[in-house]
């Protein structure tokens, strides 16, 4: 059962969202780094005080984590132009957008250019739209080596994965039907990170819930994960 406190900090109260679990012998806190959401998981028989005295021991980590998902939202409401001389990250590497005309919509890199054919008077949305499907392939690319990969490194196998819009989480595993979903705004993450989602999302095979088995899989393949990533990626400078 989920339980709410608020702690004070700089910016005024924020919500902490609680779940007390069996099988947890740890307070664990995150920050969602797609909506900032900050949750707290911890052992079933866990004092609410002492959980607030953590979580407001970590204020300032808290905070920084808040000002990067301030900073995705920037990615996450479109506020990107796609005009020449803008800089976007994709998969760790920065581009330098440059628009040129085109009948129809096309993309591609050159060197450090992202090269954005378009029409002279193309709506906002429509080059969001075309954006967001060249992303698809891109990740679609990058991803079917790295889960042919690590499938092959953990003996983990999906049933299936595809790729989509999802601002809430960066992947999702259906444990009933074994079947993977990645975001495409992975694309704007490092390689690093993509591995992280990957094997993240292949350790729910081994177990539904973010407890210690799944942390101990997921740590047997990539050490140091869960305090490198489980808060989230470093932003990209744009």
């Amino acid at each position: 059962m989920e339980k709410t406190i608020s702690i004070d900090t700089q910016n005024g109260k924020i919500p902490v969202y609680i779940a007390k679990k069996k099988g947890i012998k740890n307070i664990n806190l995150y920050v969602k780094p797609l909506d900032g959401r900050v949750s707290v998981t911890a052992p079933h028989n866990s004092d609410t005080e002492r959980i607030r005295a953590f979580v407001e021991s970590k204020s300032a980590w808290i905070e920084k984590q808040l000002r990067k998902a301030a900073e995705y939202e920037k990615i996450k409401e479109n506020r990107l132009t796609y005009e020449s001389g803008e800089r976007i990250r994709i998969f760790g590497r920065e581009y330098v957008v440059e628009r040129k005309e085109s009948q129809r919509p096309n993309i591609r890199t050159e060197g450090d250019r992202l090269i954005y054919g378009m029409p002279e008077n193309i709506e906002s949305e429509k080059k969001q739209e075309y954006f967001e499907k060249w992303q698809a392939e891109r990740l679609k690319a990058e991803a079917k080596e790295r889960i042919a990969y690590w499938e092959a490194r953990t003996g983990l196998k999906c049933s299936g994965w595809a790729v989509g819009r999802m601002h809430k989480r960066w992947g999702s595993c259906n444990v009933k039907t074994k079947k993977i979903r990645l975001s495409i705004m992975l694309t704007f993450e490092s390689p690093d990170f993509l591995d992280y989602v990957i094997v993240h999302e292949l350790a729910h095979l081994v177990s539904k819930y973010h407890d210690n088995k799944f942390y101990d899989m997921v740590e047997r393949f990539i050490p140091g994960a869960k305090a490198e990533f489980a808060k989230g990626p470093r932003r990209p400078k744009r």
